[in-house]
């Protein structure tokens, strides 16, 4: 019986792994899209969303990928999450994270 728990732990941790992955690969693409668009046109984003794009970058760096058990993980996601909305919410940047799995709630991941 402990052997299905400790597997079942496993599956739950490599999902879990996987979701939070896709969010930070999604918002890594979002800053790197944004900050070309930046370079190519100093001004189509206003101050204060290139600052909030600086931020969500500096917040990047910040996350602990080789220790995925660091405490500071939730707190930098939640802080990531917070960013990202408030520069989505400027008029001419709209974009949601839908995460994964969609919307529809249809869990595909074969886990």
């Amino acid at each position: 019986m402990a052997a299905s728990g400790k597997e079942e732990g496993n599956q739950v941790g490599l999902k879990m792994g996987f979701r939070i992955g896709e969010e930070l690969g999604f918002y890594r693409g979002c800053i790197d899209v944004w900050n070309a668009a930046i370079l190519s046109e100093p001004t189509c984003f206003s101050s204060r969303v290139q600052k909030g794009i600086k931020q969500m970058d500096e917040l990047m760096c910040q996350y602990p990928f080789s220790d995925p058990e660091d405490e500071s993980a939730t707190d930098i996601i939640d802080s990531l999450r917070l960013k990202f909305k408030s520069v989505c919410a400027t008029p001419n940047i709209r974009l949601e994270y839908d995460g994964y799995p969609k919307a529809s709630g249809i869990d595909k991941s074969g886990f």
